[in-house]
């Protein structure tokens, strides 16, 4: 199951005179962490019983193999996300501002888009193989194999902790708006990957502050 999710408080991780866009994402966090907490708590337990009452056994046992190997599905294609971070550190040796920016988006754009890809082949595919009767049960199945490999793995991180709980946070935000799609206007894969993309890019922002504000903390500590 997904861990807990905390939204941060803003002076603990940022500094004073905050712009509009991580006030507003930070707001948003603050705002959804019920919602999303609720949901971690109900999403496998209370829509894996629901199926099996129904006798949706497929999807359970895929379900199950999905909370169980998919952080390790997901860990595998995160590994090309260090090489496109490597972008970032040539353009740091070189100084060249627009190869650092480069990397720095393309290393933000790459999981997202994995995380796009993923809840949208989770979601498609337990909605095609249950029962109509059974929508409601499998989209929050689908939640909880969706979300669960990204929560998992921002909990193991320590070094970029409030980084990865970012992306967790907006992920998870993402899957709410898939299962609303997917259970009541009957959404396709397409539609679904064109969500998940655009609601990610709401994070983009803060994402981008975050990162330059370590690599100016990292120059400072360099040249103390």
């Amino acid at each position: 199951m997904p861990t807990t999710f905390v939204a941060p408080e803003k002076d603990e991780m940022f500094p004073a005179n905050l712009p509009f866009e991580i006030r507003l994402e930070l707001g948003l966090m603050k705002f959804f962490a019920p919602l999303i907490n609720l949901l971690n708590l109900v999403d496998a337990i209370g829509g894996g019983i629901w199926l099996a009452c129904l006798g949706e056994w497929q999807a359970i046992g895929v379900g199950i193999l999905c909370l169980c190997f998919s952080q390790f599905w997901i860990g595998q294609a995160m590994l090309l996300g260090l090489f496109l971070g490597a972008i970032t550190l040539a353009g740091e040796k070189s100084k060249n501002q627009a190869m650092v920016n480069l990397g720095m988006i393309l290393s933000l754009a790459y999981p997202y888009t994995v995380a796009a890809l993923w809840s949208a082949c989770v979601f498609t595919w337990f909605v095609s193989h249950t029962h109509p009767a059974s929508i409601i049960p499998a989209c929050l199945w689908s939640y909880a194999a969706a979300t669960a490999p990204w929560t998992y793995l921002a909990s193991k991180e320590r070094e970029n902790f409030a980084n990865c709980m970012s992306a967790a946070f907006f992920i998870q935000l993402a899957n709410i708006c898939l299962m609303v799609g997917f259970g009541f206007f009957h959404i396709g894969f397409g539609q679904a990957v064109l969500i998940s993309m655009s609601l990610l890019a709401l994070s983009m922002p803060l994402r981008l502050r975050i990162t330059k504000i370590e690599i100016a903390e990292a120059k400072t500590y360099e040249f103390e």
